[in-house]
């Protein structure tokens, strides 16, 4: 056991053991938060599965809902209907909050351009109510999602990860900032 009776061996053994516990430590205490600030936006601020996340679903619902209508009144190749669906599938395959967020400025914007032409006609029956409701539910989560927590407790993670030592550990242990809903 000569080797480690060496005093270089010893230092570098003791440094190598230190960087070990300052990489598993702080990436799993940096990870941790991360992964609560980031569960706001999937599960909501009570964990209860009313996040950001799930307005969106609802509101992908509430867009075919208004498809449906509009395709008793228009011909499903309308660029109207086109862009609603469009949307649909751009929310749908969005990866990470920034790029959801787009998207569903995206959803809104189509969905208000299908609404004004419906409402512009003469709908049958009980489409005129059904078509206006869907608009206040989606205005609805909209207000929803502009409430939640999230932006503030991703911001509240990045500016952590702006300061000393959490900018350190954070480069050394590849701990990402969170994407903002915006």
């Amino acid at each position: 056991m000569k080797i480690l009776s060496n005093r270089i061996t010893a230092i570098f053994l003791s440094i190598l053991m230190i960087l070990a516990g300052i990489y598993i430590g702080g990436r799993s205490s940096l990870t941790k938060l991360r992964e609560a600030a980031e569960e706001i936006f999937y599960q909501g601020e009570n964990r209860d599965g009313f996040g950001i996340n799930y307005d969106l679903e609802k509101r992908i619902g509430l867009a075919n809902n208004l498809l449906v209508v509009a395709k008793r009144y228009l011909d499903s190749s309308d660029p109207k209907i086109a862009d609603v669906a469009s949307s649909i599938e751009a929310l749908n395959s969005a990866d990470d909050p920034s790029d959801k967020y787009k998207a569903n400025n995206a959803l809104t914007d189509s969905c208000y351009i299908l609404y004004d032409y419906l409402t512009s006609i003469t709908l049958e029956g009980e489409d005129l109510r059904y078509v206006v409701n869907i608009k206040t539910d989606l205005e609805s989560r909209n207000m929803i999602i502009d409430h939640s927590e999230y932006n503030t407790e991703a911001a509240r993670f990045n500016e952590q990860l702006k300061k000393f030592p959490a900018n350190i550990i954070s480069i050394y242990c590849s701990v990402k900032p969170l994407e903002l809903f915006k």
